[in-house]
């Protein structure tokens, strides 16, 4: 029984060294050379891989290797910051592999006073949005289009219409004066005030000019950092205590001779939603409305709620209804001392007295009021660089109207 298993073993053994004799019957030991491809340097410590096998390398000191390869097999060369490279194993036995580097730019970011770091290396949290994104689904105010991109970003619009302001908070509100919880903002090293006027809270704004980053041209962009917190951006000093929103724009560099790009988008914007009216009954108080002055004179006439008789056709003095000089009911004139002098019977007397007319509901009015805004804006920009210096110029027409009549924006940039 012993000497049966004895000659099977011997006889297994012999069977497996004859399928590795097999299996490597085609193998060839070929060597060579990892070097950078600029500077032609060795890269020690490249990774030499066989594709789908379990046979690998790794190049020393001097850039050298050594494997073991089949002819017609795949080898997979890799290395940290350069470029992948495969190639075919032919019947060459010695390789001259030159990678080529990669660009880690995506992993470097800008800091405060426009220093380039590494991410990892900083010891705050930095987050940035790339220019791309910026013109995309276009916003006319820069600030708008952060929206979403940025983790602890809260964008308030002011929905005062087109050329509109944009508040900005970095986590949460510090301060009862909106204007003092807004990040500082530094285009290209220069600090900017995104603060605006008449938005306090403690009177009324008449008119909202905008926000100073909104002014920025998003096709200018080629990068936004946020930095959050006051270590990243104690170089600012005490402005930046909310926190520093920096804007890189696009240069001329790397371009090879002479660019140019042109970007148009056109965009139409409606009212998405409506308050649903009722049309049953009119302006007016306990079901009584005759319009004289606007201000109290006729019969409930300066109430705005609709608690006025039923809209049945009736004859009834209106806003709208024509007078017998021409003018319409309502066009009293001014009725605030506070913006003029007021002398309101020679200003009923010069409108004419009100022809009355049929009291009946309007139900599209509302709807009928708002317009189709549309908002057309066209780039172009010419780019260069050489060894020694780099340029870009660029220009940009916005044109923008409103969904309310007679509201427009033209830039030019």
């Amino acid at each position: 029984m012993k000497v049966h298993c004895r000659a099977f073993k011997g006889l297994f053994i012999a069977l497996v060294a004859a399928m590795l004799s097999i299996a490597n019957l085609h193998a060839q030991s070929i060597s060579g050379t990892v070097v950078d491809a600029d500077n032609k340097e060795p890269l020690i410590g490249a990774n030499i891989a066989v594709k789908d096998a379990n046979r690998g390398s790794v190049s020393d000191t001097e850039g050298n290797f050594s494997i073991e390869v089949r002819a017609g097999e795949k080898l997979i060369i890799s290395y940290i910051g350069y470029a992948t490279q495969e190639l075919v194993v032919g019947t060459e036995k010695e390789l001259m592999i030159q990678l080529k580097q990669e660009n880690l730019l995506q992993e470097i970011t800008v800091t405060a006073l426009g220093i380039s770091r590494e991410k990892k290396s900083l010891g705050y949290s930095v987050q940035e949005v790339s220019g791309s994104n910026m013109d995309k689904a276009r916003e006319t105010n820069i600030v708008n289009a952060l929206s979403g991109k940025v983790a602890g970003l809260t964008i308030v619009g002011n929905p005062s219409g087109i050329g509109s302001s944009a508040r900005v908070t970095i986590r949460g509100e510090r301060s009862l004066n909106i204007n003092s919880n807004q990040p500082l903002f530094v285009v290209d090293g220069v600090p900017i005030s995104n603060e605006f006027r008449g938005s306090s809270g403690n009177s009324y704004q008449d008119v909202d000019y905008g926000n100073g980053a909104g002014l920025v041209n998003p096709d200018d962009v080629a990068s936004i950092t946020v930095l959050k917190g006051a270590s990243a951006a104690a170089l600012y000093g005490s402005r930046a205590n909310n926190g520093v929103i920096l804007i890189t724009t696009k240069s001329g560099k790397n371009t090879k001779g002479i660019g140019v790009s042109i970007n148009s988008t056109v965009s139409f914007e409606n009212v998405l939603r409506l308050p649903e009216y009722q049309n049953i009954y009119g302006q007016g108080l306990n079901g009584v409305f005759e319009f004289k002055d606007g201000n109290g004179g006729g019969a409930a006439d300066g109430v705005d709620e609709s608690w006025g008789p039923a809209m049945e056709g009736q004859l009834i003095r209106q806003f709208e209804s024509p007078t017998s000089n021409g003018f319409r009911g309502g066009d009293v004139g001014n009725l605030f001392t506070s913006i003029g002098p007021v002398n309101l019977d020679a200003q009923l007397a010069a409108r004419g007295e009100i022809t009355a007319t049929p009291f009946i509901a309007r139900p599209d009015n509302v709807r009928d009021f708002f317009e189709t805004g549309v908002t057309q804006t066209h780039n172009v920009a010419i780019s260069g660089s050489n060894d020694k210096s780099d340029f870009r110029l660029s220009y940009t027409w916005l044109d923008q109207t409103g969904v309310v009549p007679n509201t427009d924006l033209q830039r030019n940039s």
